[in-house]
């Protein structure tokens, strides 16, 4: 099973809603939910250029300089470039302006399709070089699980975590090949500069800073990764999954948009050294409550003094919304991301499902419209779902 092939021209992605800051966490937390998700088909072409076509009713312009996908496509053609045009057919599920992180979605399907391509479309005659573990799991989550040809070789070696440093410089250091599917013949394919995740980020941070004028990579971290993330607080950004639990998300979402502009616009620019303090305290008992799996733990740190106060002004109903979800059993909840959606994370599926309908009972008695519906944690964030062959000349 080999991604290092010059035939590759067209791969189609799915990349998950997120939900950004998880209460306690606001700007540095993040995580990725099965349901909606955006699907991106991306196609090599012969003509130089970028196309786009959309395949929802969400009206988002199809110039592919007023596109986030458009936007992202552009700049990994000038990081990694190709020869040729590229096509892009987008189904959006995941709303504009819900605070799901649509644009996340966008920017990172984008990243990772064009990467993807880009690795499938390197030379053969270059010397492979994996130097850092962000490498591996850029090849793993590209391959399609059916795809079934040649081979993936991985390096394992006590340099792995450590980025830049190059493979085979110590005898201690061990390389192992672990073949994902054997063929009559083991052949070994070679790459030039091969793209990490760390490279999908950063282009879909781009997109980012298109879409909200800020590189906020909150909801663009856990739909490329996956679970729930951990970002840093200096840069270069550095991505920390957390332990995922076994948790269930009712979600609801308004029938009214919420700019991620507007959101920040509302929020005080400084806060005070008690308040500082109470944020860092639920953040440690988060993150704390995921390792020890402890769900009483988990519910006291649900807790936001920095950002909801103020938000959930935008958002009529809110406090009915969140008292109705924990009386129906809900460990808590409260903004995603910058709203109007709101979630609340539940033990079991059976009881997600009271607690997702008594949030859209209490947000109706204001004569609101709103869906409501239950979701899970999304564990392997971003995938490839199709790879299609350019097919061979006779």
């Amino acid at each position: 099973m080999s991604i290092y092939r010059n035939d590759s021209h067209i791969i189609t992605i799915q990349a998950p809603s997120t939900i950004a800051n998880l209460v306690c966490g606001f700007d540095i937390l993040g995580m990725a939910v099965t349901s909606p998700s955006d699907i991106l088909t991306l196609t090599r072409v012969s003509q130089p250029g970028i196309t786009l076509h959309h395949e929802d009713d969400f009206g988002l312009p199809i110039e592919p300089e007023k596109n986030i996908v458009g936007v992202v496509l552009a700049a990994a053609q000038r990081q990694f470039p190709m020869s040729g045009g590229l096509h892009a057919r987008v189904r959006k599920a995941v709303q504009p302006g819900s605070g799901l992180g649509s644009s996340a979605s966008s920017a990172a399907a984008a990243a990772y399709a064009y990467c993807t391509l880009y690795i499938g479309s390197m030379q053969t005659n270059q010397s492979l070089q994996i130097t850092n573990k962000s490498e591996i799991q850029m090849i793993e989550k590209s391959i399609p699980s059916d795809f079934d040809t040649g081979e993936v070789v991985h390096f394992q070696s006590n340099l792995l975590n450590s980025p830049g440093s190059p493979i085979g410089q110590k005898e201690n250091e061990t390389n192992e090949r672990i073949t994902k599917n054997r063929s009559k013949a083991t052949q070994t394919y070679y790459s030039p500069k091969i793209p990490t995740l760390y490279d999908v980020l950063d282009l879909a941070l781009q997109g980012e800073e298109f879409a909200s004028g800020s590189r906020h990579a909150d909801n663009v971290a856990p739909c490329i990764w996956g679970g729930i993330t951990l970002l840093s607080p200096e840069m270069p950004l550095k991505i920390t999954q957390l332990r995922i639990p076994e948790l269930f998300v009712a979600i609801l979402l308004p029938k009214l948009i919420i700019k991620t502009s507007q959101a920040r616009q509302v929020l005080p620019r400084e806060v005070t050294l008690q308040t500082a303090i109470r944020q860092m305290g639920f953040l440690a008992q988060f993150v704390a409550a995921l390792e020890q799996n402890n769900y009483e733990l988990l519910a006291s740190s649900l807790r936001d003094e920095i950002a909801e106060p103020y938000r959930q002004r935008l958002i009529p109903g809110f406090s009915e919304v969140m008292q109705a979800g924990r009386n129906a059993g809900a460990l808590g909840g409260g903004i995603a991301g910058s709203g109007p959606a709101m979630f609340m994370l539940v033990r079991d599926e059976s009881n997600a499902h009271l607690v997702a309908a008594a949030m859209e009972r209490a947000f109706r008695v204001g004569q609101l419209e709103c869906s409501a519906w239950v979701s899970q944690i999304c564990k392997k964030g971003i995938c490839a779902t199709d790879w299609s062959p350019v097919p061979k000349e006779d």
